[in-house]
């Protein structure tokens, strides 16, 4: 996600549900198969799709958080039953009209490389994380 402050604009990436992908997305339905493992958990965190698909926004449609992580981040199983929370598996890329099972980006960007405690996203999703605990 990008922010235009001056704009009041931010750039967002499409993130797909098992639904959305399979009603025209993409062109090849495959019928019984699922890339995911729970395309139809009824509690979080829900299964997405990754895409390449960027956008630009009005600032003003934002209206809130999720969480988004790869299926591999160790924080996967704590998620269970936890609000505006995510897990991707796959990534939708419109140019070849594939869907590829890997990893298409990293959780929080700060935690690729290193750790930066002024991570806004890192930082809201730990104070979720001690709630949580605390409950």
């Amino acid at each position: 996600m990008k922010i235009n402050a001056v704009e009041e604009h931010v750039q967002v990436r499409h993130f797909f549900s098992w639904i959305l992908l399979m009603q025209g997305i993409v062109p090849i339905r495959p019928d019984k198969i699922s890339f995911w493992k729970q395309h139809n958990a009824t509690r979080p965190p829900f299964y997405l799709c990754d895409s390449d698909i960027v956008v630009d926004i009005p600032a003003s449609n934002v209206k809130g958080l999720a969480f988004v992580f790869h299926e591999s981040d160790s924080v996967v199983h704590q998620l269970d039953g936890m609000a505006n929370t995510f897990v991707v598996s796959s990534v939708f890329l419109s140019n070849s009209m594939i869907v590829r099972h890997t990893r298409s980006f990293f959780s929080f960007p700060c935690h690729h490389n290193f750790p930066l405690p002024t991570c806004c996203s890192s930082m809201i999703f730990e104070q979720m994380m001690r709630i949580k605990g605390k409950m």
